[in-house]
């Protein structure tokens, strides 16, 4: 969403190993789908058209969801 050609997925796939790829490009694509987008292109650069205080706010919200789960 922030505009870059590919997603570095390195560090999820040290932590999970090399056949988490296929929960992660399931995941995706399901997500994808219940947000009604078809491709990639169409959700690259999404979060760089929104102002800084909606990038603020998304970082933040991210952020929180991520330490949320860990408890």
């Amino acid at each position: 969403m922030a505009g870059a050609a590919t997603v570095q997925v390195c560090s999820t796939l040290y932590k999970n190993g090399i056949d988490y790829l296929k929960t992660f490009l399931e995941d995706l694509k399901s997500w994808m789908k219940s947000h009604s987008y078809s491709s990639i292109n169409e959700i690259r650069g999404l979060l760089t058209s929104k102002s800084k205080e909606e990038q603020k706010l998304f970082s933040r919200t991210q952020y929180m969801k991520y330490y949320s789960n860990l408890e």
